[in-house]
């Protein structure tokens, strides 16, 4: 399984991270849709970032926990 995508999208330029919206998408496809979408909902800036990498803190602290 990739890694995914995630789309950070803002109404006004310059906007403010707190009245964004963040979502999380499997594809390039899914991508596409999620965009159509957050347009019709006003979204006008959009940040698309793929997943490189997932770190996760959590599961390494348990490993270490246990093992």
């Amino acid at each position: 399984m990739e890694n995914g995508y995630f789309v950070i999208a803002g109404k006004p330029e310059g906007f403010d991270y707190n009245k964004s919206t963040v979502v999380r998408c499997r594809n390039e496809h899914d991508v596409d849709s999620m965009i159509k979408n957050l347009r019709s909902g006003g979204y006008t800036i959009f940040y698309v970032t793929k997943i490189a990498e997932r770190i996760d803190d959590n599961l390494t602290k348990a490993v270490d926990t246990n093992g």
